[in-house]
């Protein structure tokens, strides 16, 4: 709802969308003016969103918006793994109606991508903490860590927490394997 309402435009989404609006793909790698902050991912996507859409309210927040709604799925998804499902639900419930997480998914700036990008690390690591059989979750992990950082900067803290929780049990596992040799 907060998306279909249009707010207009504030300042720092305003600033952000002129250095899109004035710069080419190689000049996004550059320090953005402004005091401008993104991971150049995020300004690539957006870039390429403007040009194909257009520069109004709606074109501008449509890739935060997208990820807000799918973090609320990976939440879902996270959610059910780790808790009963009561506590899932309160979770989701609390998710999608907090201010500043729906606010962030209705302006144009990389904070809603730094939330979807957390919950699909957190989601790779715990579906591997369940299976650890299944090795694909780790390279799901290898690859989508360098990925997620150049999305979202705060990523880096989260696959740093994974980094640590999986560093025993991956360590473990191996051993293991290592012996069936």
């Amino acid at each position: 709802g907060r998306y279909l309402l249009g707010f207009p435009i504030w300042i720092d989404e305003a600033w952000l969308g002129l250095n899109l609006l004035e710069r080419d793909w190689l000049g996004l790698t550059c320090q953005l003016v402004f005091n401008q902050v993104a991971p150049i991912l995020f300004l690539w996507v957006q870039s390429a969103m403007l040009r194909c859409v257009g520069a109004g309210e709606w074109a501008m927040r449509l890739i935060p918006f997208l990820a807000g709604v799918a973090s609320l799925a990976l939440f879902w998804q996270l959610a059910r793994r780790t808790v009963s499902p009561l506590a899932a639900l309160l979770a989701i419930g609390l998710l999608a109606a907090a201010r500043w997480p729906v606010l962030m998914c209705a302006i144009a700036k990389p904070y809603s991508l730094d939330l979807l990008m957390s919950l699909c690390l957190l989601n790779a690591a715990v579906l591997w903490l369940q299976r650890p059989e299944r090795r694909r979750w780790l390279w799901t992990l290898a690859c989508l860590g360098p990925l997620a950082m150049a999305v979202s900067y705060p990523t880096v803290f989260v696959a740093g927490g994974v980094v640590l929780t999986l560093a025993w049990p991956v360590w473990k596992n191996g051993r293991g394997a290592m012996a069936a040799f």
